[in-house]
């Protein structure tokens, strides 16, 4: 099995991570894959890829400053995308991310292999502009398949785009039977992700705000780099918590951080999925999650495995913080149930999806000696 990918960049992202997982997954499986991005070679994938990845940097980001400009450097992107895929011969096409999916449909027209496009993010939420909302709208149809990360995503298409389309959630590859203990002298909540108004961090630091007094023990830290830095770090300081609250920026592997943390918050106001949830999950934590549209509530059961509050209610997610912060026995239950809850994302359980929507693709395709190579 052949398979190529087609993504913007392999820099730090939710989509780049998965991609790294599956592609990692994929070759230890002898299966063969090829990453396509539009940068330069001297950019190098943010996530660790297995040597026998093949990375191929097409050269044509940059290309796009004003609208003849940004016509011109589309175009130099389908031509790309289309030579790499002619220059491997792939037997399935997946392509992450809304404009790259446009581009790739186009770019993979009339060469008889399966192109599947993949949607992270509630496009009621969203949007990636009218032109290529528009775009999307006309030529998402002639994908073979458009695979949605969770119900809510695919449920924010139209109807006649969800025809052809499966959901899918994304995998983890962190999954413990024990969490590691803590050796830490204050306990911590973390939570991870993008710094921007998505993620909400301004609601969780406002949160932590409300009960540092009585959890005087508790810290914050919160990982990832974004627009947002200077702004919630501002706010930070106006609340006098520098000593606190913490941002240390990036992390490949969160499996360490999260393990020697406490409790885990989601103050998102909107999602596509929330991974991030479910690797917290498999470390052991108990994770309070706002509700917000897409993805938590597909994931947690409430009270059971994880806490869920109404979306964007900065009362009630300190309220239910100081909750779990003052009740060590219902952390470790929920947490408990919380690691058995995740393993049906491990990796190996979706590649299995994965796999079945490969094989029927490259058979409705009916190439002559495809279906032989897809994985049995």
């Amino acid at each position: 099995m052949k398979i190529a990918i087609i993504i913007s960049t392999m820099n730090a992202g939710g989509a780049e991570r998965i991609v790294a997982l599956l592609s990692n997954y994929w070759v230890e499986k002898n299966m063969q894959v090829d990453i396509f991005t539009f940068d330069n070679e001297n950019n190098r994938s943010f996530y660790e890829l297995n040597p026998t990845v093949m990375h191929h940097h097409l050269g044509v980001i940059g290309k796009n400053d004003g609208k003849i400009g940004g016509f011109r450097g589309n175009i130099a992107k389908i031509i790309a995308i289309r030579n790499g895929i002619k220059s491997i011969k792939p037997d399935v096409i997946i392509s992450f991310i809304d404009q790259t999916n446009v581009l790739t449909i186009l770019a993979s027209a009339f060469l008889r292999v399966p192109v599947i496009v993949t949607e992270h993010v509630d496009t009621r939420y969203y949007s990636p502009g009218k032109f290529w909302e528009i775009l999307r709208m006309v030529l998402y149809p002639f994908a073979s398949s458009m695979v949605a990360v969770s119900k809510g995503v695919l449920e924010s298409f139209p109807r006649y785009m969800r025809r052809n389309a499966v959901v899918i959630p994304n995998p983890i590859n962190i999954i413990k039977t024990d969490k590691i203990i803590n050796k830490r002298e204050r306990k911590t909540i973390i939570a991870m992700g993008r710094l921007t108004y998505q993620k909400g961090f301004d609601i969780l630091i406002r949160a932590f705000d409300r009960i540092k007094e009585k959890h005087s023990d508790w810290d914050l830290e919160i990982y990832g780099e974004g627009p947002l830095r200077n702004d919630l770090e501002k706010i930070v300081a106006n609340l006098k918590l520098q000593e606190r609250i913490k941002l240390p920026g990036l992390v490949t592997e969160p499996e360490e951080k999260l393990s020697a943390a406490d409790i885990f918050v989601l103050s998102s106001r909107f999602e596509g999925f929330g991974i991030v949830i479910i690797e917290a999950m498999a470390c052991g934590l108990p994770v309070i999650s706002f509700d917000c549209p897409s993805g938590p509530s597909e994931i947690i059961n409430n009270g059971v495995d994880g806490v869920l509050v109404p979306a964007g209610d900065i009362a009630a997610l300190s309220k239910k913080m100081d909750g779990l912060m003052t009740d060590e026995n219902k952390r470790k239950k929920i947490a408990s149930n919380a690691v058995e809850a995740a393993k049906k994302y491990k990796i190996a359980e979706i590649a299995k999806q994965w796999n079945e929507l490969f094989i029927r693709l490259i058979s409705e395709i009916n190439l002559p000696g495809q279906q032989n190579n897809a994985l049995q």
